[in-house]
């Protein structure tokens, strides 16, 4: 009958050990695998259908350092796919539209950066005097890529911490 009371620390103690294990056995299955072995091999080009922008904020799981390197990068790749020319490369950076019409084949991001853009005819110079605009520019950017893949690939996982909590603490 008080043989219990006897043993209560040790029985609590092994409970929590167990429950702790399967916990971790069971968040380990969820999120600790590994991927399949095999060789890996370098991709030097951005997956399909993924921008520049989305790359970089893929790589660093947000714009940590900043989006203006993402910026940049879909600004290039804007030039490279024929919507902008970049201009007085030496003593800055000028950017024109090359047509006004939208395209539907440009991600979120880059629609977001041509549209706040300039009409074609004229410019966009990247300066001191166009500091407010730049930012603006760069933070509907920032904002753009965020909304769209930020909060689907990024979710936090609170859940799981306040679980684990709960458990330790029963």
């Amino acid at each position: 009958q008080w043989k219990h009371y006897d043993y209560e620390s040790s029985i609590s103690a092994a409970i929590t050990v167990t429950g702790s294990a399967l916990l971790a056995f069971f968040l380990w299955l969820l999120f600790g695998r590994d991927p399949r072995p095999g060789v890996i091999v370098p991709r030097w080009e951005p997956p399909g259908g993924i921008s520049p922008g989305r790359v970089n904020y893929i790589a660093s799981r947000n714009f940590g350092s900043g989006y203006w390197p993402a910026f940049s990068a879909t600004v290039i790749d804007l030039a490279v796919k024929g919507k902008v020319v970049l201009e007085d490369l030496s003593d800055g950076l000028t950017v024109r539209k090359l047509f006004d019409k939208e395209d539907s084949h440009l991600s979120t991001e880059q629609a977001t950066v041509m549209r706040m853009l300039p009409p074609a005819s004229a410019s966009f110079r990247f300066d001191s005097g166009n500091a407010n605009r730049t930012r603006e520019l760069g933070e509907a950017f920032c904002n753009t890529v965020v909304t769209d893949i930020g909060h689907k690939l990024y979710r936090p996982r609170n859940w799981i911490w306040i679980s684990f909590g709960l458990l330790m603490l029963l």
